[in-house]
């Protein structure tokens, strides 16, 4: 018995073809004409990389699959046009798979000139596997439109735009799973600007954003940046990294919830943090502040970690610390714990860990006034006492059951 194989080559008929159930191929000229053949459940594939200069705008199906067999569609067209679109308003669910897009010519702005838009009030899954979306133009690798509620897996995106080269500009439930953006010429990785929730993403950046958070919330992803800020959030992030080899790892500015997240940075600030709630989070730098607290913002279970400069700056009296480890590997007097310079430090420092490498180095510092301080619970090694400036807030006694009222 033997078993016939047919192994779909370029063909001068078209180098887009759609199998029937037997294997055999209808090939076609062009993408637009294989797309308006296929029906769900069918799949295109591409035997050829293919350059487009007309002002051609691929509108995906519900249902039918591209497999790009590693090849790459390139639109080359100054016109204010998309590669791809998923339409507005409708259900598309597909897969992008193995395939290169490349938007480019085009000085469009941020809606006009994509790899891919997702449309407006439009839903479905689209798969990426193994898919790269580049623009080299002006606009964005993907984005997602106003109440886009799609859901994008997989996918890898390029761009130089600040708009990102993933940009989620819409208010609804969007979602943007395992996937990359990179940005370059100071472009961002991933924006989420309006809304849409990412989980297991990466954004890197060489001067702009890694990933910006604006809206919506990120988990378990991480944003890289060379000389700008490697992640920013103002909303929700869980379990998330910022690094950044010269700017601020982490920026946290009006944050509901900053929960596990990490800020590395080499010659910026760990994390810095402004009217931000601290779950459980880590701010590490090697020649800057571990932390940076200011606003009405509350830390809880914090690490901070400076290996040349004092570890927190904190400058505001509303300002809490809960359950924290400040530490200083400075072994100079500045290698302070809680620094502030203007005039305030935290007014509340409680069951808190400090291990100083100076002697002379105070565990709290602030510049010129008088500060009452409620302290309580920590633990000192290695540094020097609090500033003469500082003294103790909690003038209450234990009641009967070790209770004190702050």
């Amino acid at each position: 018995m033997s078993t016939q194989i047919q192994i779909a080559p370029k063909s001068a008929s078209g180098i887009f073809g759609i199998s029937d159930s037997a294997g055999v191929y209808t090939y076609y000229t062009t993408l637009t004409l294989a797309m308006a053949a296929a029906v769900s459940g069918q799949t295109i594939e591409m035997f050829a990389d293919v350059k487009e200069t007309a002002a051609v705008t691929i509108t995906l199906k519900d249902g039918v699959n591209i497999n790009g067999n590693g090849h790459t569609y390139t639109l080359n067209n100054s016109g204010l046009i998309h590669s791809f679109s998923a339409a507005n308003s409708v259900v598309t669910s597909c897969n992008i798979n193995n395939l290169n897009v490349v938007r480019t010519g085009s000085t469009g702005t941020l809606f006009d000139n994509s790899c891919l838009i997702l449309g407006t009030n439009g839903t479905g899954i689209i798969n990426c596997s193994g898919s790269t979306f580049r623009n080299l133009g002006s606009g964005c690798g993907i984005v997602f439109n106003s109440s886009s509620a799609h859901e994008i897996n997989f996918a890898t995106a390029y761009a130089t735009t600040t708009w990102g080269a993933i940009a989620m500009y819409t208010s609804a439930g969007a979602k943007l799973n395992n996937s990359i953006g990179y940005g370059t010429s100071g472009g961002y990785g991933i924006r989420c600007h309006n809304g849409g929730d990412i989980q297991n993403c990466t954004g890197v950046s060489d001067s702009g954003y890694g990933i910006y958070g604006l809206a919506g919330n990120q988990s378990n992803s991480v944003g890289i940046s060379v000389s700008g800020n490697g992640f920013y959030c103002c909303a929700n992030s869980f379990n998330c990294v910022g690094r950044s080899t010269s700017g601020v790892g982490l920026e946290i500015t009006n944050a509901l919830n900053a929960v596990g997240c990490v800020g590395i940075s080499v010659s910026g600030i760990g994390i810095s943090a402004n009217n931000a709630l601290l779950y459980n989070c880590t701010g590490i730098s090697s020649s800057s502040r571990g932390f940076q607290i200011v606003g009405n913002s509350k830390a809880y279970n914090i690490t901070s970690k400076s290996t040349s400069s004092y570890s927190i700056l904190s400058n505001a009296s509303i300002i809490e610390i809960h359950n924290s480890t400040i530490i200083s590997e400075w072994n100079n007097a500045g290698g302070i714990g809680i620094s502030s310079n203007n005039t305030t430090i935290p007014s509340i420092i409680l069951n808190s860990t400090f291990l100083l490498s100076n002697a002379s180095a105070p565990y709290l510092f602030n510049n010129t006034a008088a500060q009452a301080v409620s302290t309580r619970g920590n633990t000192y090694k290695g540094g020097a006492a609090y500033s003469v400036l500082i003294t103790q807030a909690i003038v209450a006694t234990e009641d009967t059951q070790g209770n004190i009222f702050l």
